[in-house]
């Protein structure tokens, strides 16, 4: 086999691994899985209008720090369709109930 196409697959099991597991965010103790959402065990919406910290991942991560009933979040870019809520805190993050949805970030306290 040619040096070229071993190194191709290579990256290409790579990105594979890569894509196929949750990925933590830099700074933050959390797995994240993108383009996923979980309808399910939302205990409080943040409605990043009125509390426009909250309308970034890692802004919506820290609200849930600071409340010991939050086990993860689901995180809709804020161009979303409503305008509205961007933060969806949640009791349970469950894999089973996750679904493929565009644009969409969920993702898990990670406890030491």
């Amino acid at each position: 086999m040619k040096p070229s196409i071993a190194i191709g697959v290579l990256v290409a099991v790579g990105l594979v691994l890569l894509l196929a597991s949750p990925l933590e965010v830099s700074g933050h103790h959390y797995a994240c899985w993108y383009n996923t959402d979980q309808n399910a065990h939302t205990y409080k919406k943040i409605d990043c209008k009125k509390k426009p910290a909250a309308a970034s991942v890692e802004g919506c991560q820290e609200i849930c720090d600071s409340q010991s009933k939050c086990r993860g979040i689901v995180y809709a870019d804020y161009n979303w369709p409503s305008h509205k809520y961007c933060c969806f805190l949640k009791s349970t993050i469950d894999e089973d109930a996750f679904k493929d949805q565009q644009d969409r970030e969920t993702c898990r306290k990670a406890f030491n």
